[in-house]
């Protein structure tokens, strides 16, 4: 893990894809989550809602909390330590423009490497790696040129036959 913290953008950025690709694509599931129990306590799910613009923020909360809460990037003799405040009252506000999948799959990257416990049991059941699954599948899906890939293999030449011409 490293010591960097993820800004509010790179938050808005994860949930303006999840947002605009579920509404453009409603073929595919859209992503739902766990809604904790009125009083906060955690494991204990109050109900499933599916992410909407209108509910991003509470996701999006609970994923830049889980962040917060998971990394040591300030020394605790550093006179600057980030505001819990800041975070805990996160509201969505989603960017511009269309979320492209390469800078999507990047930003799951930097997310994960920031963040992640270093055992996959430790965070594999919660709200914000489900979302981080979901969306890198969501994002794989919208790659250029994903729909000429084959779906199963059996052709032994696939990547002769697939190949960029001049590669």
């Amino acid at each position: 893990m490293s010591e960097i913290l993820v800004e509010r953008a790179h938050i808005d950025a994860l949930l303006t894809a999840a947002v605009e690709w579920g509404e453009r694509e409603p073929e595919y599931a859209r992503f739902s989550f766990d809604r904790q129990s009125p009083d906060g306590s955690s494991g204990v799910p109050h109900s499933q809602v599916k992410l909407t613009g209108e509910n991003a923020s509470e996701l999006g909360r609970e994923i830049w909390l889980f962040h917060f809460e998971m990394c040591d990037w300030w020394d605790e003799e550093d006179e600057e330590i980030p505001d819990a405040a800041e975070v805990e009252g996160y509201a969505f506000d989603p960017l511009p423009g269309s979320p492209d999948p390469l800078v999507i799959l990047r930003a799951i990257d930097f997310y994960q490497y920031q963040t992640a416990p270093e055992q996959l049991e430790d965070w594999s059941d919660t709200n914000t790696y489900q979302f981080l699954q979901y969306l890198r599948s969501m994002a794989i899906m919208h790659l250029p040129g994903i729909d000429r890939a084959p779906w199963g293999i059996s052709d032994r030449d696939v990547f002769l036959a697939f190949a960029e011409p001049g590669s």
